[in-house]
């Protein structure tokens, strides 16, 4: 929620150069009405961020957007309605041949389908179906981490993951996810 880097305008988002210096393009100009809870960026590439704001430079984004390299709203991510509440975390992750991206938070819908704190989207922003909605949570996600054997590791306020009971942390083994 900072204003300020290094006594430079930088609304909630900034990027520093491999020596430390201040990117001018990411942060000057942004207009992102609510906190920043998550990113997950390339170097000088896209940026996903997910958080509690309602809206990306006055594009009605909600809580998830991707940002380009040069810190503009990228609309060719589009998550149709997108969460229905706080993103906590974002990662991504190989899936097949391409890569999926992950978002865990505080909402119980994700462009109109009931999905519980965890949902895998294409990197359009459409949802994956091939992840399997029977590893439905019954709370919230805050944080999410993908192992090098490619099994996720949640952690939030949560104390059933499908029909298995795990009180605020489990691991999802490839067998929730469905095959193509």
């Amino acid at each position: 929620d900072f204003a300020q880097v290094n006594e430079q305008f930088r609304l909630r988002i900034a990027r520093f150069g491999p020596l430390g210096e201040l990117d001018a393009a990411i942060g000057a100009n942004a207009s992102i009405n609510g906190s920043i809870r998550a990113l997950n960026a390339n170097a000088n590439g896209p940026m996903l961020i997910g958080g509690s704001f309602s809206n990306i430079a006055g594009s009605g984004f909600s809580y998830i957007g991707r940002l380009d390299g040069a810190g503009k709203l990228d609309r060719s991510f589009d998550p149709g309605s997108g969460p229905n509440d706080w993103v906590n975390a974002i990662a991504t992750y190989q899936h097949g041949a391409g890569s999926q991206i992950l978002i865990c938070g505080n909402f119980s819908s994700y462009n109109g389908n009931g999905l519980q704190g965890l949902v895998s989207v294409n990197l359009d922003g459409s949802i994956d179906e091939r992840f399997d909605p029977a590893t439905r949570l019954d709370g919230s996600v805050n944080a999410i981490a993908v192992q090098h054997d490619g099994k996720l590791l949640i952690g939030g306020a949560f104390n059933h993951v499908g029909a298995a009971t795990r009180h605020f942390i489990a691991r999802l083994n490839a067998e929730d996810r469905k095959s193509t």
